[in-house]
């Protein structure tokens, strides 16, 4: 057992096809996407119609808070600061 794991069997020339293959597969399905999405616009959603199925329309806007309650002139009165040092 150790021997397969320290010297594996000679891989044969059919897995040395398959990257290189599964590379090219993709490429000509991405190639196939691109040229029927220009060839043929109009059978794809135009995105803003298709995002409209997930927007609701009834959207109401929270209530504004109400105003807070005006001070009085006392309490906007300037505050003595008593630990200050006393001029001379």
């Amino acid at each position: 057992m150790f021997r397969e794991i320290a010297e594996p069997p000679v891989v044969g020339s059919r897995q040395a096809f398959v990257l290189p293959l599964s590379i090219l597969a993709h490429l000509v399905l991405l190639a196939m996407t691109l040229v029927m999405s220009v060839l043929a616009p109009g059978v794809l959603p135009v995105p803003a119609t298709a995002l409209m199925a997930f927007v609701n329309r009834d959207v109401f806007l929270p209530q504004e808070p109400p105003l807070p309650p005006r001070q009085s002139v006392a309490a906007r009165a300037r505050v003595l600061d008593i630990h200050r040092e006393p001029r001379h």
